[in-house]
């Protein structure tokens, strides 16, 4: 059986070294239109139609799975998905990295959501979600004008959960063609970056970032090459 290879986001085997790690990594990582890129306004080079994205996330209940670095909570069911310029792509994964991968008119966020999904082609589509703020302190929400909140006991398998929370209405967002932002990083991925942060209330993660002295799990910034970025 073939070993695994040992990736992460220190100094020995962080994003500067995982070219260096086997032939697969290094020529995904260093093909064209990686990801995370730097976004704003004046980057845009095409606009979107308003109705090109239509989200359809209901509750549903998602395991809890830690792995490659950050925890993912996997849906037991395909209901939650969405459509994009009229495909459809199915939600399979929702995980975080700390701080932010892509950045907001040159701003880093302490956390960004992905929202992974998949057609029936296969085909991958990410929606990411930046948080400007990650507040633990109920006085604090009361003075937010709009706050998503999550809190979840991580001790337990499952948990039900509505992926809408994370998504501010009406939906403003950048939208372009990169790569996963983890080993192997292969492209072809639409991306959808939401390019309004808003704040996040959950203890649950301050709780992690302070148990797990978490420093970092995000790739830096990658060069924006010829990539064509579209807003809405």
């Amino acid at each position: 059986m073939e070993k695994e290879i040992e990736w992460g986001y220190s100094l020995e085997n962080g994003p500067d070294t995982w070219i260096n790690l086997c032939d697969d990594y290094r020529q995904a990582c260093n093909r064209y239109m990686q990801s995370p890129i730097a976004l704003a306004k004046d980057k845009v080079t095409n606009q979107l139609e308003k109705d090109t994205l239509t989200i359809e996330y209901l509750c549903d209940e998602f395991q809890i799975q830690w792995s490659k670095h950050t925890f993912h909570f996997i849906p037991k069911s395909n209901k939650n998905k969405v459509y994009f310029d009229r495909k459809c792509f199915y939600l399979d994964d929702i995980h975080f990295h700390i701080p932010s991968e892509h950045t907001l008119d040159g701003q880093v966020h302490p956390i960004e959501f992905h929202f992974v999904h998949h057609s029936e082609a296969d085909e991958p589509l990410v929606i990411a979600v930046l948080f400007k703020k990650i507040v633990g302190n109920e006085e604090l929400l009361q003075i937010e004008e709009s706050c998503t909140t999550i809190n979840w006991d991580l001790r337990k398998k499952n948990l039900k959960l509505n992926p809408s929370v994370f998504i501010s209405k009406p939906v403003e967002y950048y939208a372009y063609y990169g790569s996963y932002t983890t080993p192997p990083c292969v492209g072809n991925v639409q991306w959808i970056v939401v390019s309004k942060a808003s704040s996040l209330f959950s203890k649950t993660i301050l709780k992690l970032v302070k148990e797990k002295d978490w420093a970092s799990n995000n790739r830096p910034i990658q060069p924006q090459e010829q990539k064509k970025i579209w807003h809405t």
